[in-house]
């Protein structure tokens, strides 16, 4: 039994148990990254998204060049291109009743939260699907609720809790979050919505990515001119 024990807690057999844990049930791009001690389950992970340490990733979709970082727990949850979701992020935590005599799970589901359940099959929906769109940026201990939409290029603050949807390029914070500033005027938005700059191929935005540290304007004339070109 000591000797059992001791393999089990060697580092090296712990990362290898890590690793098989995390590609089980998955499908997992040759370029994403799975960083040890992450938990995948019956989830996607697009081309150079990633997974970090001590992450639980369940029945959720990655797109590519996004990454989930340390510790951050996602379930049931669609999240685009580009995205980058900081430390001990939470999204779609689950729902428990609240028009019933107990908010416990005992009495309505059978996933024995508790080692145990009183029911054969659960008396009601426990879960919604969050839909994250592309180029979000999620701050630090945030939590997102079941069934939320995040439009393109909302800002998250660090410890906000989001339980309505967000609307595209705004900012939210507080609990729960609410709207401090839009990130551009309406006709910027709607331009860069339409623009879909995060399909371009990584090879143009590559080519590209000095456009996306200065405005707007600049980088939808450049995707014109790109698709002007394709078109002819």
């Amino acid at each position: 039994m000591l000797t059992l024990k001791r393999l089990i807690a060697n580092p090296l057999v712990r990362y290898y148990r890590d690793l098989l844990n995390s590609v089980k049930d998955n499908s997992i791009h040759k370029y994403a990254r799975v960083l040890p001690g992450a938990i995948l389950s019956k989830s996607r992970l697009d081309e150079y998204s990633s997974v970090g340490r001590d992450v639980e990733l369940i029945n959720s979709t990655l797109g590519r060049y996004s990454y989930v970082s340390y510790a951050s727990r996602v379930a049931n949850c669609d999240i685009g291109p580009f995205c980058s979701i900081g430390w001990h992020t939470i999204i779609s935590p689950g729902f428990h009743p609240t028009d019933h005599v107990s908010t416990h799970p005992i009495f309505y589901s059978d996933q024995a939260q508790c080692a145990t359940t009183w029911i054969e099959k659960s008396a009601q929906v426990e879960n919604g699907r969050t839909i994250i769109g592309p180029d979000v940026w999620i701050g630090v201990n945030a939590v997102i609720l079941d069934n939320v939409k995040i439009g393109v290029g909302a800002i998250i603050a660090a410890s906000a809790v989001v339980t309505k949807d967000i609307e595209p390029y705004t900012v939210v914070g507080g609990v729960p979050a609410k709207p401090i500033r839009a990130r551009f005027d309406e006709a910027t938005k709607d331009k860069l919505i339409a623009s879909e700059w995060w399909e371009m191929s990584a090879e143009w935005l590559h080519k590209n990515r000095g456009l996306f540290l200065g405005p707007p304007e600049h980088l939808l004339a450049a995707i014109d001119k790109e698709k002007t070109a394709t078109r002819a």
